[in-house]
């Protein structure tokens, strides 16, 4: 039995198929192939899926934004190279914090989207509030004595982004 298949199976949760495949060892490798070509497409399907459910989740203020669409002649300042560095997500696996700024209007809002957006691709799980809303929404829980699981709520998401316009 493949390898892959194996471990293919694991992360699917599949530890009986996995002990079946491994007490059945006729199976030719065109069918091993047909059950690794359908384990694939339901690999794929979960991570659409959790990645459907995380940009949903995430309340973005722009879902359809991405890394691709930034025009860099509108925002001469911003570096391409820096750019694609943040779009490589490893800001956030070193807990590393993004701090956006610049003039009104310059995209800042659709820049951080855009990121968030390859954050969620990449399985990240991801919430986007606009700052003054936030501190409302903080507030009418520490009035009603649930801030701590307004806290819990927030600490969920490996990235809060904090919008300082609606």
């Amino acid at each position: 039995m493949q390898f892959s298949l194996v471990d293919k199976l694991k992360e699917l949760s599949l530890g009986g198929m996995v002990h079946e495949l491994d007490m059945e060892p006729a199976l030719t490798q065109y069918e091993l192939d047909a059950i690794e070509r359908l384990v694939d497409a339901q690999l794929v399907y979960k991570h659409n899926r959790k990645s459907d459910r995380l940009r949903k989740d995430a309340k973005l203020k722009y879902p359809n934004a991405t890394i691709s669409a930034i025009d860099y002649r509108m925002c001469p300042g911003l570096d391409c190279h820096a750019v694609d560095q943040l779009a490589m997500c490893s800001w956030i696996k070193h807990a590393t914090h993004v701090i956006i700024q610049g003039e009104a209007r310059t995209g800042k809002s659709f820049f951080a989207s855009a990121l968030a957006s390859e954050a969620i691709a990449n399985q990240y799980a991801v919430f986007y509030f606009d700052f003054p809303e936030m501190i409302i929404k903080l507030r009418n829980a520490f009035a009603h004595k649930v801030l701590d699981d307004e806290i819990k709520k927030l600490n969920k998401n490996q990235i809060l982004i904090l919008d300082d316009f609606k």
